[in-house]
């Protein structure tokens, strides 16, 4: 009886999943759609699922652009951040411009050879050190190295 019933249990369960889509490989142009959406968060938490074989030139320029754009609206907290579990509502500002940067430009490397992302990532970051000069590596009061 336990043999037919777990029997029974794997013919559903493998009739069920066969029926359920498979996950969906966004495309270049679905990421370009949302961004003329200014659903930057949704965009750049996409870039990934991007099949290999399609991340050509065209794909690089839109990670590049989902980046700064994403960037620039944490910079201008056009972008509220909600912790789960928390009701309170965060302004983004500059510093959390500089983290996705620096997030991008790991995830990202060859981002550090196009110069319109060099020139808004340096941007970015004296900005971000300007506000805190803490994040340099230095403290604001006393101007000596920190060691981490």
């Amino acid at each position: 009886m336990k043999k037919m019933k777990l029997k029974l249990f794997f013919t559903f369960s493998f009739a069920l999943f066969s029926f359920l889509p498979a996950a969906r490989a966004y495309q270049v142009q679905d990421i370009q759609k949302l961004l003329q959406e200014r659903k930057f968060s949704e965009a750049y938490s996409y870039l990934h699922d991007v099949p290999p074989t399609q991340r050509d030139q065209s794909w690089e320029q839109v990670v590049s652009k989902t980046t700064l754009e994403y960037a620039s609206a944490l910079e201008k907290n056009e972008i509220k951040i909600k912790d789960i579990g928390n009701t309170d509502v965060e302004k983004t500002d500059i510093l959390d411009a500089r983290k996705l940067v620096h997030e991008a430009l790991k995830d990202y490397p060859f981002l550090s050879a196009d110069p319109s992302f060099q020139k808004e990532f340096v941007r970015i970051i004296i900005a971000a050190v300007q506000k805190d000069p803490g994040i340099a590596g230095y403290s604001s009061e006393k101007r000596e190295l920190i060691d981490e």
